[in-house]
This record gives structure tokens, C-alpha cells and sequence, in this order.
């Protein structure tokens, strides 16, 4: 169920959890007589978010959960009051459309449709007296309509370039040969919204017309107010094409002369109010297009000085592009007509649409005599290298790229920009992986630049670093304090480029250092403006979980490495793992999870791990699963152990059951088996070890086991023929297989097992006496020991042998001390011991000591499996010593944890309002015993 939350500019917010798979299957704009409507149909509703249009700012609807393809938002297309649609980036689950409306001044309402098609209809109707542009008929003389502006679209930023004073280069080195300086702050490009539009270089139906001049002319625009911010370098780079051929206009009109002065004056407002003024003055057709074409470049220039002059004033770049589309659809054989296209792709830059620009760019490419044009060269190398860059898998941008630019760089050395060229010649060739070519390239402009202090930007700066790095001519990981190379580290640890990171990281890691390195790959996987690809995530998690690996193995911690791939590999590999889809990436992820859990020294978790994978073999490379499997058989006895421990004799026989037929070429086979053989026994689970044994002579032959291998499985065939059930020939046989010369772990087994027979006949202090010797065997483990006492103090208790079961059980206790363990590590052994203890004690009338010891197993387990039991039995001991208000106070103690121990909980709140009503009525009480 869908919650509603607040309101957001008058459209309801609809967030919840949603289900997977959710699918965005069309986009459709349409035009009704009143209204537009825009259907974003789905496979299931989703819950979403619609922000209204603003002055600037497009409708926006996100949706959570939501796929989408870009091709089916690129069909959407536009209409008269949509100009365009387009799709930004899922990030986190939501998905957000954005459509650029020609005016904002629209009334937005919605509905959602959930049958038989999950549909989101948004309806949207001007607001009274607001009008759409007209469009101009070019047939005949132009029809009059209001200028209406366009939509603005939202300006890029680009990173703050750093300052560089180039005194002087050699082609040898860069040492001393320039000075950098970091500005004040910097910034990163953010990603550009995907150009959904097919390129189109004609006017389509949802373009706003020319506007063209009623008998009354409009005010020019104010001039924005001081102080001018820094120019947009997006803008800055339009400026050096500042080249439209005025002087070749044909105007002839009275006034041409003054109109042409005003835009040779750079005054691109007063020419267009002026130009308007003239665009029904009786004029031939040439003169019309000419006018038409000034009139375009007035707009064009007018946006670009307003960005320049006042970045928070948006520049109306729709309006530019189309008044030179229409200028062109009038006169398409027009002399300006390649200029004017193009202004045209760089309007559609400008707003965003870099694929139609391509497009456009390469048509013009293609006309006779334009092919070598520097203006176009270097627009489409640029911007096929900034294509490439946000998507590094479209090669043929890259190609297309170095092509013109170094066809730019061999004609057109003349050129205002040809250092820019070079130093975007050397990007190129950088992401083409010629770090040779990208050397010689940026080195060449470095030195073009010598004696003036220019801005290079920071990208350029530390690209440059990297490759004169790999060639030798600096040392990045030893910074040089007199030369270039602190600069150059600063901007590749500010760059937000995903490569530079992973590339310089490898360089430090190379040069020794652990701690810079780790940090460059935590700002791939960590910093939210750097966008890595898969593959680079998984590099990263993976050099960095093996710092960690080394550093497990050695014993020891980096303390300056604080990313949480190094503090908690197995959980970041497992966070990636799930976050792989491909069988090659996750089979390295697991092999990665084993070594760091092997070297954790939790041989039970590999065994977990590992073996479903084990049975489905076809999901696992074959190098990796014979790695696995080695890996599980060499913990698979340590694994077995701790499933012994654990109680879990099940799961232990599921893993071996699971590994067994995988074991047969191990070169340590027969040790594992007998080391399995074995634990089977300690579990008590004999037919499972006789199956193991049988497995064992089935692949080797008796006499090719070593003396020792011979030995053990002699001993286990030994204690395989001891039966419980016989139990004469049990004792008898038991004797055998005590003495000095078998090991110790196998004199356990067979004490416990005799002790159990001793039992079942009802001796109990013979029990307890067998007990008593496994508990003096100091080879076993502490917990091992501890947990004969405990047997043989229980095998007393049940003999109502009190005073032996106390002795037993303070040794036991005191060999416990003497090892040094926490008591909180020995639950449920120490724990049992001190209650069987405070039982003990209590059978014998000294209830202070059995007070004791049930103070103290409360105190070391208050959450542990007895304590209801403990708390119980204090508050009667408080009650058989007289101290009745303690009786009662621990049974209200126990009685408020009742949810949790319900059974102790209602027994002491019966005993405690039995003492209060005692204590009440103590006449009714006279001559009643105790209990």
C-alpha cells in the first residue's frame, strides 16, 4: 500500500517500498484542444515524486524503483509545449524524467491509471492569458506574433582550472619549468542529462518561432547590474568564434548602416530591437535572409555576454538555436548558412543535447570546404572526447575524435586555439591509452604557453602528470618540492576521475605506499562524485581487501588505513558480491572471502561457505573450484571440530557428505579422512566413521599408508569394535586402549565411553572416577577438562554423594582459574558447575555457600541459559537463612523478567506473595514448619 506524504508544490509525494523489476515501457506526449498530456506507462505503479516547472527549471517526475531505456525515453519526441525529454542518471533507486517546457507558466495535475496498463498521466494546461509562441509563414510577407521566450536550460560548470607560469620548457623534463598555483575552491562537472532527441537540424512543431516586430517596438532588455562573477568557461570556449562575417551583409533598407555599427559595437540587445524594427521594411529576399541571420547572431551573442556577464541570469539558448534554424529553413542556400549551423550545434551543446550536436557537426563535416574548418574540428574533437568520457564504451567517439583533432593540429597551427587543440589532443590520446603521443601533445602546448601565465585546467594538469610519470620524466609517489610534481599530485587527489584515481593509486601502491594508495582507492568506492565503473569497484575492493589479506597473514594492522574494506574485508567483499552479476567476478569474490576467513583462522565459516558451491560445480571456474576444494579439505578436520563443539553433528555430516566425492585427488587425502574418521567417533556417530574408513581403503591401499597413518587407523578400528551394549567385553576391551601409547584425544573418547557404561549400571562413583582420570589428562583442552569435573561431579550428585560432588567441583573450578580465560568464554561449563555447586551446597544445609555460588553465576551470566533457575534457588536460600525481605525482593526480581522466564518467573511471584502474607498474619503462622 502506497503512503501519501506532503504536499510539494501543490502535487502530491508518494514514497514507499516497492518491488523489484519495476519497468518504465513507453513515454508519450499528445495534444489535446485544451490541454497537454504527457503517459508514462509502466509494467507495475510505482510510488513517485512530481516537482512542477519553474522559471529555469524543468517538470520532473521520479520515480523509485523504476528501469528505464534510454531509447524509450528518445522516442518520446516533443510537442508544442514540450520542447524536449530527457533522463538523468538512477541514482539510489530513483529514476528521474525531466521535461523542458516552453513556458512555465502551466497548471499541472495527475492521476495514475492501474488497470488494465500501470499508467501516470500528468495533464497540463496554460494558465489563463498565457500564450504559446507563434510560429512565422514564410510565404508571402512574415506574419506579426508576440516573442514569447523559451525555456532556459541549466548552465554546466566546469572544473576551476589551476593557474600555471610557464617561464620556460624543456622537451626533456618538466623540472623547474613551471609554477602552479591551487585557486580558492573548485568544482566538478556534473553529469549532462541524456539527449533523448534524434538530431534534427530543421525546425520540428514544437520549436517557438522568430519573433518578429509589431508597429510598436519592444524596450531593449535591461542590462544586468554589477558585480560581474567569472565567466562561465562553457561560455568562454563560444567566444574565440566570434568570426560571423557582418561585412558580407547585403542590407537594403533604409538604416542598414546603423544597425550593422550597433553590432560591430558588441551593443547585440539594441541591434535586435532595432533589426526587428526594419524586418517588415519593404527589402529583397537577400536582404531579408541577411537580416534574418544578424538578427540570429544579435540572439546568440546577446545569450552568450548575459551568461558571462551574470551567471545567475540563464541565458535563453532555445530561442538562439531556433531563430537560426528558421533563418536557415528561409534561405537554406544562404552564404551564412555554415556559420549559422554552426551556432546551431552550439546552441544544442549549450543546452545539453550533445548528440544532436554530433550530428550536426558531422553533417557540416561532410559539405565541400568545410572539412578542414578550424571552428569545427575543434568543436567535434571536443566533443566526441566529452561522449566518450561519459561513456568510455563508445570507442568510435574516441577515434572520431583524434582524427579531427589531429588533423587540426597538422593544419591549423594558426589558429586562436590551437594550444587548446593540442592540450584536448593530448586528453584524447591519454584515454586511447598513448602516453607517448598525450606526452609530446600537452608538453608541446606547455611550452607554446611559456612567458604567460594562463589557466590550464586541472584535468589537463593531472593527466599530464600521469603519463610524464609512466614515461619517466617525474616521479609522482617522490613529489620533487622545487619542480611541478606537488601541483600535480594536488590536482590528481581533487580530480573526480575515476581513472586518474586507479592509476594513481597503482603508482603509490608500486612506490610502497600502502596508506596513499588506500586513500585514492577509497575515493573510487567512497567519494558520491566519483563515478566508477564495475570493473573498477571491483579493483579497488580488491587491492584494498588485500592489504588487509597480507596484513591478517603477518598478524598485524595498518592504522592509517581506515576504509572499511580494509577493517572489514569479508563483509565488503560480501556487500560486492552481492552486487555482482556476472559467474567469472563472483567465483574471484568467494576465492577472495576464503583466504581472508583462512587467514582469520574460521575454518567453519569456509566450510559453510564454500560447499552449496561445491554441489553446483558448473557455477565455478574449474582452477577456482579445485582451489576451493583444497582450501575446505585442509580446514575440513578444524571445521569438524568446531561442529563437534558447537553440538552442530548434523551439519557436520551434511559438509563431509557434500566434500566427500571431491576429495579424491587431494594430495593429503588419507590425513583428512582419518582426522574426519575421528571427530565422527568423538560425536558418537560410529557408522559414519566406519563409512569414512571404507571410503579411505576403497581409493588406497592398506600398505601404502605411512607407519603413522597405519597406527592411527588401527586405533580407530580399535575403538570402532568397542560396544556399549556388551558391557563386560566394553571394560575389558577398554583397558586396551588406555595406556601411555595412545594418544590422548582417543583415551578421552574411550574413558567418556566407559564412564557411561559404569553409569548405565548404576556405579555411580565408579563413573565418577573414570571421569575424574580423563579430567587429569593435561592434553586435552581447558574445556575438555572442565567439562569431566562437571561430569563427574553429577555422576555424585546422583549418588547423593554431596561432599564428593563439592570437592570435585571446587578442583574443577580452581584448574579452571589457573588457565587465565575469562569466565564470560566458559558458558555452559563453568556455568554448570557453579550451579550444580550452589545445589550441592544447598542438599548439604549450607545455604550461605550455595548463596554464593548462585550470586555468582547471576552476576557472570545474567542472560546465560540458568539464571532463572539461580535466581530461584538464591531467593530460597535467602529464605532457609531467615533473611525474608531479600527472599522477596529476588523473587520480584525474577517474577518482572516472567516474559522471559516464565516458568521460575511464576513460581517466585507465588512464593513471594506467600511470605508477604506470612509476614501479615504471623499468628496464623505459629506452630506451622517451613517448608
Amino acid at each position: 500500500m502506497l503512503l501519501w506524504g506532503a504536499l510539494l508544490g501543490g502535487i502530491p509525494c508518494v514514497w514507499a517500498q516497492a518491488p523489484e523489476n519495476r519497468r518504465i515501457l513507453d513515454v508519450q506526449l499528445q495534444t489535446y484542444p485544451d490541454e497537454y498530456r504527457i503517459n508514462v506507462r509502466l509494467n507495475e505503479l510505482t510510488p513517485f515524486e512530481l516537482t512542477p516547472s519553474r522559471p529555469g527549471r524543468p517538470l520532473r517526475l521520479r520515480l523509485a524503483r523504476a528501469e528505464v531505456d534510454p531509447e524509450v525515453v528518445a522516442r518520446a519526441g516533443s510537442n508544442d509545449l514540450i520542447e524536449r525529454v530527457w533522463m538523468t542518471p538512477t541514482e539510489s533507486g530513483v529514476t528521474t524524467l525531466e521535461f523542458a517546457l516552453v513556458t512555465s507558466q502551466v497548471e499541472v495535475t495527475h492521476h495514475e491509471i492501474a488497470k488494465p496498463q500501470p499508467t501516470i498521466v500528468i495533464n497540463l494546461k496554460l494558465r489563463p492569458g498565457v500564450l504559446l509562441p507563434s510560429r512565422v509563414s514564410w510565404s508571402g510577407s512574415p506574419t506579426p506574433s508576440p516573442a514569447v521566450p523559451s525555456p532556459t536550460a541549466r548552465p554546466r560548470t566546469s572544473p576551476t582550472p589551476f593557474v600555471v607560469a610557464v617561464r620556460g620548457a624543456s622537451s626533456e623534463t618538466l623540472r623547474g619549468s613551471a609554477s602552479a598555483f591551487l585557486p580558492a575552491g573548485g568544482g566538478a562537472s556534473p553529469a549532462l542529462p541524456y539527449a533523448a532527441s534524434a538530431a534534427r537540424e530543421t525546425p520540428g512543431p514544437g520549436h517557438p518561432a522568430l519573433p518578429v516586430s509589431s508597429r510598436t517596438v519592444a524596450a531593449p532588455r535591461a542590462t544586468p547590474p554589477p558585480p560581474v562573477p567569472t565567466p562561465d568557461p562553457a561560455v568562454e570556449a563560444l567566444r574565440p568564434y566570434d568570426f560571423f562575417p557582418v561585412d558580407r551583409l547585403v542590407l537594403d533598407f533604409p538604416g542598414q548602416a546603423d544597425l550593422i555599427q550597433l553590432y560591430k559595437d558588441k551593443k547585440h540587445e539594441e541591434a535586435l530591437v532595432l533589426g526587428l524594427k526594419y524586418i517588415e521594411a519593404p527589402q529583397s529576399k537577400f536582404s531579408l535572409a541577411s537580416l534574418l541571420f544578424l538578427l540570429a547572431e544579435c540572439r546568440f551573442q546577446t545569450a552568450v555576454s548575459r551568461s558571462a556577464v551574470a551567471s545567475e541570469i540563464e541565458p535563453d539558448w532555445t530561442s538562439a538555436l531556433n531563430y537560426y534554424r528558421q533563418a536557415r529553413r528561409f534561405v537554406p542556400d544562404s552564404p551564412f548558412d555554415a556559420i549559422s549551423t554552426l551556432r546551431v550545434a552550439q546552441a544544442l551543446g549549450r543546452l545539453g543535447r550533445d548528440e544532436e550536436k554530433l550530428a550536426v557537426l558531422a553533417g557540416l563535416k561532410r559539405r565541400s570546404g568545410l572539412s578542414n574548418m578550424p571552428e569545427i574540428l575543434l568543436e567535434s574533437g571536443r566533443l566526441a572526447l566529452d561522449l566518450y568520457t561519459r561513456s568510455p564504451s563508445a570507442e568510435h567517439f574516441l577515434d572520431e575524435a583524434q582524427r579531427d583533432l589531429e588533423r587540426y593540429v597538422r593544419d591549423c597551427r594558426g589558429h586562436a586555439d590551437y594550444t587548446e587543440g593540442l592540450f584536448t589532443l593530448g586528453e584524447i590520446r591519454y584515454r586511447a591509452g598513448d602516453d607517448a603521443g598525450a606526452y609530446q601533445a600537452m608538453f608541446e602546448a606547455i611550452q607554446r604557453l611559456a612567458g604567460q601565465e594562463t589557466r590550464i585546467r586541472s584535468s589537463v594538469l593531472a593527466h599530464f602528470g600521469l603519463v610524464a610519470h609512466s614515461l619517466g620524466k617525474i616521479d609522482l609517489a617522490h613529489p620533487d618540492p622545487e619542480g611541478n610534481t606537488p601541483a600535480m599530485r594536488v590536482a590528481i587527489d581533487g580530480s573526480r576521475d575515476s581513472g586518474v584515481k586507479m592509476r594513481y593509486a597503482k603508482i603509490l601502491e608500486s612506490a610502497g605506499d600502502r596508506i596513499g594508495a588506500a586513500a585514492q582507492y577509497g575515493d573510487v568506492l567512497h567519494d558520491p562524485l566519483v563515478s566508477p565503473s564495475p570493473e573498477q569497484v571491483l579493483e579497488a575492493t580488491m587491492r584494498l581487501t588485500r592489504f588487509a589479506l597480507d596484513d591478517e597473514r603477518a598478524g598485524q594492522s595498518e592504522a592509517g588505513i581506515r576504509v572499511a574494506e580494509y577493517r572489514d574485508p569479508v563483509g565488503s567483499l560480501w556487500a560486492l558480491y552481492d552486487d555482482t552479476y556476472t559467474l567469472a567476478g563472483r567465483a574471484d569474490l568467494l576465492r577472495e572471502i576464503v583466504h581472508h576467513l583462512l587467514a582469520q583462522g574460521r575454518p567453519l565459516e569456509v566450510v559453510r561457505t564454500v560447499t552449496p558451491f561445491l554441489v553446483n560445480r558448473k557455477y565455478l571456474p574449474e582452477e577456482i573450484e579445485r582451489e576451493l576444494r583444497h582450501s575446505v579439505w585442509d580446514v575440513m578436520a578444524d571445521a569438524m571440530e568446531q561442529f563437534k563443539q558447537r553440538g552442530d553433528y548434523l551439519l557436520a555430516l551434511r559438509a563431509f557428505e557434500t566434500l566427500g566425492p571431491f576429495l579424491a585427488d587431494h594430495p593429503r587425502r588419507v590425513p583428512i579422512l582419518l582426522s574426519c574418521a575421528e571427530v565422527f567417533m568423538e560425536a558418537g556417530l560410529r557408522e559414519e566413521a566406519q563409512n569414512v574408513l571404507t571410503q579411505l581403503l576403497a581409493g588406497t591401499a592398506f600398505g601404502s599408508l605411512t607407519p603413522s597413518e597405519q597406527g592411527r587407523y588401527a586405533l580407530i578400528r580399535r575403538e570402532m569394535s568397542l560396544d556399549p551394549s556388551k558391557p563386560e567385553e566394553f571394560k575389558e576391551k577398554a583397558q586396551a586402549l588406555l595406556g601411555p601409547d595412545v594418544d590422548v584425544r582417543t583415551r578421552a573418547r574411550v574413558l567418556r565411553r566407559l564412564a557411561e557404561v559404569w553409569s548405565a549400571e548404576g556405579k555411580r562413583a565408579y563413573a565418577a572416577q573414570v571421569y575424574l582420570e580423563g579430567a587429569l589428562y593435561t592434553g586435552l583442552p581447558w574445556r575438555e577438562r572442565l567439562g569431566f569435573y562437571l561430569q563427574a561431579a553429577q555422576e555424585y550428585a546422583r549418588g547423593s554423594l554431596h561432599s564428593q560432588a563439592i570437592a570435585v567441583l571446587v578442583q574443577g573450578i580452581r584448574d579452571f582459574e589457573s588457565t587465565g580465560v575469562s569466565p564470560a568464554e566458559a558458558e555452559p561449563e563453568l556455568g554448570g558447575a557453579l550451579v550444580l555447586l550452589g545445589e550441592s551446597f544447598f542438599h548439604q544445609g549450607d545455604y550461605s555457600k550455595s548463596a554464593g555460588a548462585f550470586e555468582r553465576y547471576a552476576i557472570l551470566y545474567p542472560q546465560g541459559p540458568n539464571v532463572g533457575a539461580a535466581r530461584y534457588m538464591l531467593g530460597k536460600c535467602y529464605e532457609r537463612m531467615g533473611r525474608d525481605s531479600d527472599a522477596v525482593s529476588q523473587y520480584d526480581g525474577l517474577a518482572r523478567i516472567a516474559p522471559t522466564e516464565p516458568f521460575w518467573g511464576k513460581l517466585a511471584r507465588r512464593f513471594s506473595e506467600q511470605l508477604r502474607w506470612e509476614e501479615k498474619n504471623p499468628h496464623l503462622m505459629e506452630g506451622v514448619a517451613t517448608p
